[in-house]
Formats: C-alpha cells, sequence, structure tokens
C-alpha cells in the first residue's frame, strides 16, 4: 500500500502543483472580493479534472473499498 501510495502521489504531485497555486491565487482574489461564486466554480473544476484523470477515480475507488 504504501509503494502504490508513493507512485500515486509522484505521479500526481506535478499535476496538483499548478493547480494549487492557481486555486490560491483565485481564493486570495476570492477573499479579497468576496467573490465565493468564484472559489466555488474553481473547486468544481479542480474536483472536475481530478475525476476526468480516470487513474485518480480508479485509485480513490480500489482505496475505498479496502
Amino acid at each position: 500500500m504504501q509503494e502504490v501510495f508513493e507512485k500515486f502521489w509522484q505521479w500526481i504531485a506535478p499535476l496538483a502543483r499548478p493547480m494549487a497555486e492557481r486555486f490560491e491565487f483565485v481564493w486570495n482574489q476570492g477573499i479579497a472580493g468576496h467573490n465565493v461564486q468564484n472559489i466555488l466554480i474553481v473547486l468544481g473544476i479542480v474536483i472536475l479534472t481530478l475525476f476526468i484523470r480516470g487513474p485518480i477515480a480508479w485509485f480513490l475507488m480500489t482505496w475505498l473499498k479496502n
């Protein structure tokens, strides 16, 4: 399980970093402008991009079953 997680993390880290930076930027903009709708839209986009990538969805499903 540990090595599966490490492989998974090596695979997702390069993808997650730019998403996190983009999210942080929009979050800061949203807090500054109290624009909660944009934050929710970005959250939705992040979740969708995660689940569009099949291996992540597969990984989550197999991980939750165990």
